[in-house]
């Protein structure tokens, strides 16, 4: 029956296209082919050098988190802009909640997570921490989405993230 409503939605839906552009996210999506990124390659050819790309390189590899994972998730949080404050108070290129920081064992003042290199290195643990229980694939940039206590599963965020990371892999540039 669940099915059923799904498919009538899915092709009411599908017959309206033509009228307006709708972007449906599903909560969870199938696991991508296998392309996971691997722990070990954090070596990239041609990697844009600014100071916060290369923040971004230096803090992945001290973190053994995949150089393209870091950079597919400060493009995806931030577009690389350390003074990102997003809703609800995540802050910086990797869009972490002090409260999440503090988790992980940060002790300083909240504010100091705008700092790009502070902000790098408890979002990265973050991530490292994701990518140690899920992998370095979908599902563990999903918990890094989610929360590292969630029940890894591949999602739209997990998918767009690895695609990034794929790109970055392949040309240097983290793009969608």
């Amino acid at each position: 029956m669940k099915f059923s409503r799904i498919m009538l939605t899915a092709i009411a839906g599908l017959s309206l296209a033509g009228c307006a552009q709708t972007r449906v996210q599903t909560a969870a999506v199938a696991e991508p082919a296998p392309q996971a990124v691997k722990a070990s390659s954090n070596t990239v050819g041609k990697v844009a050098r600014t100071p916060v790309h290369d923040l971004v390189t230096k803090v992945a590899e001290r973190k053994q988190v995949p150089v393209a994972l870091a950079h597919a998730i400060v493009r995806q949080e931030s577009n690389y802009n350390p003074s990102a404050v997003g809703r609800g108070g995540p802050l910086g290129l990797t869009q972490i909640k002090c409260q999440t920081a503090r988790g992980l064992g940060f002790k300083g003042d909240c504010s100091q997570l705008k700092d790009a290199e502070t902000n790098l290195v408890w979002g990265l643990e973050h991530l490292h921490r994701a990518i140690r229980r899920g992998g370095a694939s979908c599902k563990g940039v999903a918990l890094h989405q989610m929360g590292l206590y969630a029940t890894p599963r591949c999602t739209a965020y997990g998918s767009e993230v690895m695609t990034i990371a794929a790109n970055f892999s392949r040309t240097g540039v983290a793009s969608k």
